[in-house]
């Protein structure tokens, strides 16, 4: 075991530190800023907070929809500095509206309106700069480093609670900004525009994308409804307990996707659908055993919620990479299912925080309908086995080449020659693709390391097996059947 988990620790430390990773981390503190701080409704009311809520999650769901639907074509091949650069002016335009204004005058709040729906807008242009920047990108490395930035951003909402209000309104405009510049110069140094062999048709690829974005949606609507009914439900909404409860969630479903990628034995991420389902269950049944004032149901559905949004992105990466249809499209519809069931969810919870006496029956029936709902996607909709489409064991990735019913595959001669050989696991998986003809590049997207370590594994081989090129390797393998 420890042959692989010491590794993929160094791997998993040395690849989530980069441009694109920051960019990610602050946009994300930015979200936690806006909307599980008073940053950017410094002197407003709860009623203030929802309006700004509402406006800038309906402008994020019709701009990702639209965009996704093919009406901004001419976005796909807009640079991400670009890209990124108008998501963040928008943004920055729209927190210091937001933060500016209230509601106390019609011009006021037409203006406050207007700043809300110019951060959705803004956000909608973020999320897409960041599908660009992972399009091409293996699930593993998508969900470490998503995993780390949600970790370590939602460090921001805790701290707004110590901070002066004008000084989170500033970091609300810096973070946007910050988040531009990380990308811009991930976009000039580091962008992979290689083409990679599409694995799923356009068939197969738009029926993936459905399933996902009906699971999206439900999950969304579920996860949605639980955690803004147990915020709602609390006195003092943003209150530095209930911020803490927001980190702390978002740093344990960090922490369990990062384990999955740290122990799973096939570095696989299919595991992580069940983490999701049973975190949710969970704050359903405790939702319906404790009172409203309880921040357990809230931990729980905040938990699943942050594990369903990592596998999420590693999913519509992974999609774009190996499918057939253009990122926009895959991030576009992905992105604007979770906004949609957000919303759904969120206009869901005020019938429970605002009606009174609210008979039990009716929360067990609610709950339960909730975790029936999520069995039913996770059953029937979006399976285990079509997660497993998604992400393939790494022990054995790709597709196979067409190869007589009589004899072995080259995956099955090169894994003979390993054994023969006594190389490790991890050198295995890199022969074996290697002499399936995949480049030292997409070996480290789909193995999950390094450019040194690819490197390394394949000089070792070369001197295990006394070879010195990649022909007289594929020669020493097809030759061994004989």
């Amino acid at each position: 075991m420890h042959e692989v988990v010491i590794p993929r620790i160094c791997e998993l430390a040395s690849s989530v530190s980069n441009r694109r990773m920051a960019g990610f981390l602050f946009f994300r503190a930015w979200i936690y800023l806006a909307f599980f701080s008073p940053a950017l409704i410094p002197h407003g009311t709860q009623s203030d907070f929802f309006l700004l809520n509402d406006c800038s999650r309906l402008a994020l769901t019709v701009s990702l929809l639209v965009f996704g639907l093919g009406f901004g074509k001419t976005l796909e091949k807009t640079s991400l500095g670009s890209l990124s650069a108008a998501g963040a002016a928008a943004i920055v335009l729209g927190t210091l509206l937001a933060s500016l204004t209230n509601t106390t005058t019609t011009a006021l709040r037409a203006a406050f309106v207007a700043g809300s729906l110019l951060t959705g807008v803004g956000s909608a242009a973020l999320f897409l700069a960041l599908g660009k920047a992972y399009k091409k990108t293996a699930a593993p490395r998508v969900a470490a480093e998503v995993s780390v930035a949600f970790i370590l951003s939602s460090l921001a909402t805790p701290l707004a609670c110590f901070l002066a209000a004008e000084a989170a309104t500033f970091l609300a405009v810096v973070f946007p900004i910050l988040s531009w510049a990380a990308l811009r110069r991930y976009g000039n140094e580091e962008e992979d525009e290689t083409e990679i062999t599409p694995d799923f048709d356009i068939r197969q690829s738009n029926r993936l994308l459905a399933k996902i974005t009906i699971a999206v949606v439900s999950f969304s609507v579920a996860l949605s409804l639980l955690r803004t009914t147990l915020n709602t439900a609390h006195s003092e909404m943003l209150s530095l307990q209930s911020s803490g409860i927001v980190a702390f969630s978002a740093v344990f479903g960090g922490l369990i996707v990062l384990g999955i990628l740290v122990f799973s034995k096939k570095l696989s991420l299919a595991f992580s659908y069940k983490p999701v389902l049973w975190l949710a269950a969970a704050g359903c049944f405790l939702f319906t055993l404790l009172d409203f004032g309880s921040f357990l149901p809230y931990f729980f559905a905040r938990t699943g919620y942050v594990c369903f949004t990592i596998l999420t992105w590693a999913v519509l990466a992974d999609i774009s990479r190996r499918g057939s249809l253009p990122w926009m499209k895959v991030f576009g519809i992905g992105q604007a299912g979770i906004a949609f069931g957000s919303q759904i969810g969120s206009k869901l919870s005020i019938y429970f925080t605002t009606t009174d006496n609210l008979p039990s029956e009716t929360l067990v029936a609610t709950t339960g309908a909730i975790t029936l709902l999520l069995v039913f996607v996770y059953t029937f909709v979006l399976t285990e086995l079509d997660i497993s489409r998604i992400f393939p064991s790494k022990t054995a990735p790709g597709k196979e080449p067409d190869s007589a019913p009589s004899g072995p595959t080259r995956k099955e001669l090169a894994q003979a020659v390993a054994s023969f050989y006594k190389l490790g696991d991890r050198a295995t998986e890199v022969m074996v693709l290697y002499s399936q003809g995949y480049t030292r590049k997409r070996i480290e997207q789909e193995l999950f390391m390094s450019e040194g370590t690819v490197n390394s594994h394949l000089r070792n081989i070369y001197a295990s097996l006394d070879v010195h090129s990649k022909q007289e390797l594929i020669d020493l393998i097809e030759g061994y059947n004989e």
